[in-house]
C-alpha cells in the first residue's frame, strides 16, 4: 500500500503558507488603508493650520516643521509603500507558485490513487492466486506422499528393468560378436573357397583341356617340343596352340590386369621364331576373376593373345578343329576360304562375346550380392539357409563321348519353347 503522509504534509504546507500569506497581505492592506485615512486627516489638518499658520510666526513655524514632519512621513510612506507592494508581489508571486504545486501535488495524489487502486486489484488477484496455488500445493503434496509411498516399489522395479535390460544388451553385443565373427568368417570362408579355386586352377584347366580333346579328338601335346613349359598345348594342322593357365597371386586383383598383360608379352617365348607354333595364344583365367580383365585380346605385333575362361576352351577347340579339315589351305577356292573366314570370325566374336556377358552378368550379380546384404537380417538368415541347401549339377563330361550337335539343337528348341510361354524371343533357326 502506497504510504500518503508524505504527500499529505506537502499539501498542508502549502495550505498553510498559502493562508499565512493572505493573512498578511491583508493586515497590510489594513496598515495602508490606515495610513490613507491617516493622510487625509493630515491634509485636512494641515489646510486647516494653513490659516493659523498665516496669523503667526510661531504659527507658521509649527507648520514648516508640520509640514517637515509630512515630508518625512510622507517619504517614509512612500517607502514603507513602496516595501509593501514589492512584499505583496512576492506574495502573489508564491501564491501562484504555490497554486501550481497544489495542482501538481493534486494531479500526484489523483495518479497516486489510480495506481493504488490498480494495486489493490492486483493484490486481489494475487490473493486469489495464492489460493489456489495453496490448493494446488496441498494437491501436490498429498501426491508426494503418494509417491513417497510407492517409492519402494518403483525403486524395485526400476532395478529389475535395469538388470533385464543390462542383460538384453549383454546378449545383444553376444549376438553381433557372433554375427560379425560369422561375417568375418563367411568372408575367411569365400576367401580360401577363391583362393583355393586359383590354387587348382592350373590342374582344373589341364583337365578340361585333356576332356575337351578326348571327345572333341585333337592332340593334346605333354611334351612341347621347344625351350619352355606351357601348361597345355594341342595340335592342330600341324600348328601348336598354347594354351597357359593364368590365375591371381594374392586376393586383391587391383593388379590382376597388369599381371595379364605383362604375362601376354612373355609368351612370346613360346611362339617367336617358331613357324609351327600358331601366333593365337590363349590365356586362361578363372571365371571369378574375368570381370576385372577389361581388355580379352591383345595384339603384341604378330602374336595374338586372347585371355578365355575355362568354360570357353571346349568350344575354342570345336572352332580350331574345323579348320583341320582344310590341310591345304592356299589351294581353297573362294567359296571355303569365305566359309573359313566367316567360321573363324563367328568364333571369335562368340568367344569375346560369351566373356563379355560373363563380365557383365558377374558384376551384376555381384552387385546384386552385395546389395542383399541390407536386407532385414530375418530373411537375409533364412535367404542363407535356402543357399546352403541349393545345388546345381551342370552335365558331366563321359570321357570321349561325343556331344551330338543334333541334341543341342532339340534341347535348344525345348528351352526356346519354355522361354517363349513367357512372353521372351529367342533365335531357334540355326544354320547348318
Amino acid at each position: 500500500m502506497i504510504n500518503t503522509i508524505p504527500l499529505l504534509s506537502l499539501i498542508l504546507g502549502a495550505a498553510l503558507v498559502y493562508f499565512f500569506s493572505s493573512k498578511k497581505a491583508k493586515e497590510l492592506k489594513e496598515q495602508l488603508s490606515k495610513l490613507e485615512t491617516s493622510k487625509e486627516l493630515l491634509e485636512k489638518k494641515i489646510e486647516e493650520n494653513n490659516q493659523t499658520i498665516l496669523e503667526s510666526r510661531e504659527q507658521k513655524a509649527q507648520y514648516e516643521a508640520i509640514q517637515k514632519q509630512f515630508s518625512d512621513y510622507k517619504a517614509e510612506y512612500s517607502g514603507e509603500k513602496k516595501k509593501l507592494l514589492d512584499d505583496q508581489t512576492k506574495l502573489n508571486d508564491l501564491v501562484l507558485q504555490k497554486s501550481g504545486e497544489i495542482s501538481s501535488l493534486k494531479m500526484s495524489k489523483e495518479k497516486t490513487e489510480e495506481a493504488f487502486l490498480e494495486l489493490k486489484d492486483k493484490f486481489r488477484e494475487f490473493e486469489l492466486n495464492k489460493r489456489s496455488l495453496q490448493e494446488e500445493k496441498e494437491k501436490l503434496q498429498k501426491e508426494l506422499a503418494a509417491l513417497t509411498q510407492k517409492e519402494p516399489l518403483r525403486v524395485e522395479e526400476h532395478q529389475r528393468h535395469l538388470e533385464k535390460l543390462a542383460t538384453t544388451i549383454d546378449s545383444y553385443n553376444l549376438l553381433r560378436e557372433k554375427i560379425a565373427k560369422e561375417k568375418e568368417d563367411e568372408k575367411i570362408r569365400e576367401l580360401e573357397k577363391m583362393k583355393f579355386t586359383w590354387s587348382i586352377h592350373e590342374d582344373a584347366v589341364k583337365e578340361k583341356m585333356q576332356y575337351a580333346c578326348s571327345f572333341l579328338g585333337v592332340e593334346y601335346v605333354d611334351n612341347f617340343p621347344y625351350k619352355g613349359k606351357p601348361d597345355n598345348v594341342v595340335k592342330i594342322c600341324d600348328e601348336f596352340i598354347i594354351f597357359d593357365a593364368k590365375s591371381p597371386q594374392s586376393d586383391d586383383l587391383s593388379n590382376f590386369p597388369s599381371y595379364i598383360k605383362s604375362q601376354a608379352d612373355l609368351v612370346g617365348k613360346y611362339t617367336d621364331n617358331k613357324t609351327d607354333v600358331k601366333k593365337d595364344v590363349f590365356l586362361v583365367v578363372p571365371s571369378n576373376a574375368i570381370h576385372v580383365i577389361k581388355e580379352t585380346y591383345i595384339q603384341i605385333g604378330d602374336r595374338h593373345v586372347h585371355v578365355i575362361t575355362p568354360d570357353a576352351l571346349a568350344p575354342v577347340l570345336r572352332q580350331l578343329k574345323k579348320i583341320e579339315s582344310y590341310t591345304i589351305v592356299e589351294n581353297l577356292g573362294p567359296e571355303d576360304r569365305e566359309k573359313i573366314v566367316s567360321v573363324i570370325g563367328k568364333m571369335a566374336y562368340g568367344i569375346k562375346r560369351k566373356i563379355q556377358v560373363d563380365q557383365f552378368f558377374s558384376t551384376e550379380f555381384i552387385e546384386v550380392l552385395t546389395g542383399a546384404q541390407n536386407l532385414p537380417k530375418e530373411i537375409l538368415d533364412e535367404a542363407r539357409l535356402v543357399e546352403k541347401s541349393c545345388k546345381l549339377n551342370p552335365p558331366l563330361s563321359k570321357g570321349k563321348k561325343e556331344i551330338p550337335l543334333e541334341s543341342l539343337k532339340d534341347e535348344s528348341h525345348k528351352m526356346a519353347g519354355m522361354i517363349a510361354g513367357q512372353g521372351i524371343e529367342a533365335k531357334t533357326d540355326f544354320e547348318d
